[in-house]
């Protein structure tokens, strides 16, 4: 293969929200109105100029208002990280971006609101972008500094500020479902679940009552569900603007739900508890050895020109004998990883590591660092009922 020079550059997209449908009138409005309008002599329209026509035009057919690529000589930097929301049981994606030099009047053409869509591309030779995220624009922000530099800030959020957390779920009694069922009810759609098959089919024997998914996140991370994040979808703007014309501006993320520890289940004490008893004379019991993962299912890191060796860190538990190993990594900025996905690397010693990404974070220029920071969970902590850590 011929060598290929990496050089990041991006492209930024900003389209107009749309407006939200209008509820249909009543027909008393609707004659009332057809009255006022016959006994009001009607006004010429006026005569639109050529750039509110074509604003028009670029919003009937889903057309970005703006475009900044960094080809064009644009300073871009981006900050991709994971901010906890008010309900600090959801961690969520949030993107910073500063741009540099741009005309002042520059945030005058956008609006808290907004859709943007960020793109990028690896080499200097490719043609084609790639998608990095898009979400909804917040209040824009400007700084003059006294060096003469301008630079504009933008916060890009991926779980919209809306009342999705307060909806009404229906049903809202999950007594008797399996955890994997209740998630996918009250998260239609929108739900990646990181679990064991038993802890998946884990039945929710007490009441389990939650009338908002605020209180459903609640409840089922004090027993069923160790933590629950939200990341990027692969979506265009198409998409977004057409469910922010329906009203349904939370549907740009999944909402990842993740047991790292597997949780035992009654059925799994009976198993190892007949594990341990003695063998029988006379009898040939099958022994069925448990699907593991591959060296396959695993991505190395180093194909991906892994900065450094992986640093480790340990947290303990919930008593000194419980202690889980993580490992922090970085790597050249790539849109293929995301969090759940698992990867190895070999440490100073040659050993192979194999673990599962719990947290993804980017930072992204085109004239400076362009890294993807992982935090992974070692595959080979595991907890026995006793509570121990082996």
């Amino acid at each position: 293969m011929e060598p290929r020079l990496l050089k990041y550059d991006f492209k930024i997209e900003f389209y107009d929200q749309p407006k939200i449908y209008e509820i249909p009138k009543k027909e008393n409005e609707t004659q009332t109105e057809k009255a006022k309008e016959k006994s009001t002599p009607k006004e010429k329209p006026k005569e639109k100029t050529k750039t509110e026509e074509t604003e028009e035009k670029k919003k009937n057919t889903n057309e970005p208002k703006i475009i900044l690529r960094t080809i064009d000589g644009i300073h871009i930097d981006i900050q991709i990280s994971d901010v906890y929301t008010s309900y600090n049981y959801i961690c969520a994606k949030q993107a910073k971006l500063t741009i540099w030099n741009l005309p002042i009047d520059f945030n005058d053409n956008l609006q808290a609101g907004n859709i943007v869509a960020i793109y990028y591309k690896k080499f200097a030779d490719a043609k084609d972008y790639d998608f990095i995220m898009s979400g909804y624009l917040g209040t824009p922000m400007s700084t003059d500094y006294p060096s003469g530099d301008f630079s504009v800030q933008l916060e890009i959020h991926l779980a919209s500020k809306s009342n999705y957390f307060h909806r009404a779920l229906n049903p809202n009694q999950f007594q008797g479902m399996t955890v994997e069922n209740a998630i996918k009810s009250a998260f239609p759609g929108r739900n990646i679940i990181n679990m064991t098959y038993e802890n998946k089919k884990r039945i929710i024997n007490e009441s389990f009552c939650a009338n908002t998914p605020v209180e459903f996140i609640e409840k089922i991370t004090k027993k069923y569900v160790q933590s629950v994040r939200t990341d990027i979808t692969p979506k265009d703007h198409t998409q977004l603007i057409r469910e922010a014309s329906l009203n349904a501006t939370h549907t740009e993320c999944n909402y990842i739900f993740t047991n790292y520890v597997p949780i035992q289940t009654e059925t799994e004490k009976k198993e190892e508890t007949e594990k341990n008893k003695p063998i029988q004379k006379d009898k040939n019991p099958k022994t069925e050895t448990p699907k593991k993962d591959t060296d396959k299912d695993y991505e190395p890191l180093e194909d991906y020109l892994l900065e450094f060796i992986p640093q480790q860190e340990v947290t303990i538990g919930s008593n000194r004998n419980i202690r889980f190993i993580y490992w922090n990594a970085k790597i050249m900025y790539t849109h293929k990883l995301k969090v759940g996905d698992k990867v190895s690397f070999i440490d100073g010693t040659g050993k192979k590591i194999k673990g599962t990404i719990s947290q993804a974070d980017a930072v992204l220029s085109n004239i400076g660092e362009c890294s993807l920071i992982l935090k992974l969970y070692d595959d080979a902590n595991y907890l026995n009922i006793k509570g121990e850590a082996k």
